[in-house]
């Protein structure tokens, strides 16, 4: 199984837009959840 640094480096390689990584990683999680939304 990789380590988790080397999949949190290929995420940040290959997702290079700052916009995207959130609504990757903040956005798509809370919306399936019913978390609140974070402000930008």
């Amino acid at each position: 199984m990789p380590a988790e640094d080397a999949l949190l480096s290929l995420f940040a390689r290959s997702i290079t837009d700052v916009s995207l990584r959130r609504t990757i990683l903040v956005d798509n999680p809370a919306r399936l959840y019913g978390f609140p939304m974070l402000p930008a």
